[in-house]
């Protein structure tokens, strides 16, 4: 009897040992990167890694697009970025806006402006400056934006044209973002073309 209890009380304990060795359905996360030259032959003789971040080139965005209606575009250097609006919303006073939408080559990215103007602007209007703006280029898996800007960095919105009767506004921005690597840029030749 009691070799049965023991063989059963050693059975339980190897179940057991078993149980917590398994690895449960976990998602494992992984980087890989370039080798790093320790040979001294490269053209970095330290063990560090270079850290330039090189933005991805979409090939479906032009250089210098013209205004799309329900587009967005604008570049950094020699990289175009370009996407979809899939939401616009105008406060009915007219003292605020903001368009969304993804990238044209990337979901997990896209575009955020929003503009906040101190009086309304007419019904009518034509080349009015924007008093604060704010911009997000986001990235769903990364931890933070892309992208990031504001007036305090000299980024600057116009509204080219607006007209309440067709509710279609077209406009351009420029300026100073802050990247997610802690420095600065510069987004250039940016257009957008929506449709409240």
């Amino acid at each position: 009897m009691w070799r049965k209890v023991f063989f059963i009380v050693c059975l339980a304990l190897a179940c057991c040992v078993l149980l917590l060795n398994i690895q449960g359905c976990t998602k494992e996360y992984s980087y890989e990167i370039q080798p790093v030259d320790t040979t001294g032959n490269g053209p970095d003789s330290t063990d560090t890694l270079q850290t330039d971040f090189i933005y991805f080139q979409c090939p479906q965005c032009e250089k210098n697009p013209g205004y799309i209606m329900g587009k967005w575009s604008f570049m950094i250097d020699s990289f175009s970025f370009c996407g979809i609006v899939t939401g616009e919303v105008m406060l009915t006073e007219r003292t605020a806006f903001t368009f969304f939408g993804p990238s044209t080559c990337s979901a997990d990215s896209g575009l955020i402006i929003t503009c906040y103007m101190d009086e309304p602007f007419a019904e009518e209007a034509a080349y009015v400056s924007v008093d604060l703006v704010t911009l997000r280029y986001y990235n769903h898996p990364g931890a933070k934006d892309m992208l990031q800007a504001d007036a305090s960095l000299g980024f600057a919105l116009v509204i080219q044209s607006y007209s309440k009767t067709t509710g279609i506004m077209s406009g351009y921005f420029i300026g100073n973002v802050l990247t997610d690597r802690n420095t600065i840029e510069r987004i250039s030749n940016g257009k957008f073309e929506i449709q409240f």
